[in-house]
């Protein structure tokens, strides 16, 4: 039998592999990204974890991208004595629309949804849990080029669970990608 967690790679890959072609189109754009998350209303009071992800996009217009993104965030802590962790996995995608027409410094706004799909561990007592919901969220960044194509992209996103297992979820997203690409 194929582990879950197997799977959710697999599709990860297949996902950047199939997305990526879109980078080496004029407009297209890959990125990894690394941060952190805060959750809170989970249950388990305020969450806090390092992130890891991918996307993938293509520049609509001169402005405007779309894109589909992959996020995991760990997250452990101490219920009652018991090692609790906590994985979320985000597949999504959206919209950001820049503003200004600078060389090196494009700031922008973005709209995302997707679902996230949510495992809780507990190795004390051998219990685990896990479901899917669906976020939305909005938030700002900016893309910085270093050079013609490659740059950096600090980001902060404000997502909500609306539906499923952790509905009223709220999480606040920190990231720094590092993408090629971008411009149309």
């Amino acid at each position: 039998m194929i582990h879950h967690n197997t799977i959710r790679i697999a599709c990860l890959l297949a996902g950047v592999l199939l997305l990526s072609g879109l980078a080496f189109a004029d407009g297209g754009e890959v990125a990894v990204l690394g941060g952190g998350s805060i959750m809170s209303d989970t249950g388990e009071g305020t969450l806090t974890g390092p992130l890891f992800g991918a996307s993938a996009g293509y520049g609509v217009t001169d402005q405007s991208h779309v894109f589909a993104e992959f996020s995991m965030v760990h997250q452990s802590t101490s219920v009652l004595g018991y090692s609790t962790t906590m994985n979320t996995y985000d597949f999504g995608g959206g919209l950001d629309h820049g503003f200004g027409s600078s060389k090196r410094a494009v700031p922008y706004v973005v709209f995302a949804a997707g679902l996230g799909h949510t495992a809780v561990s507990t190795s004390s007592l051998s219990v685990s849990v896990s479901g899917n919901s669906l976020y939305v969220g909005a938030g700002g960044g900016m893309r910085i080029y270093i050079g013609d194509h490659w740059g950096v992209k600090p980001e902060c996103r404000y997502q909500r669970y609306v539906l499923g297992t952790v509905p009223g979820t709220n999480e606040i997203v920190f990231t720094l990608g590092l993408f090629y690409g971008g411009r149309k």
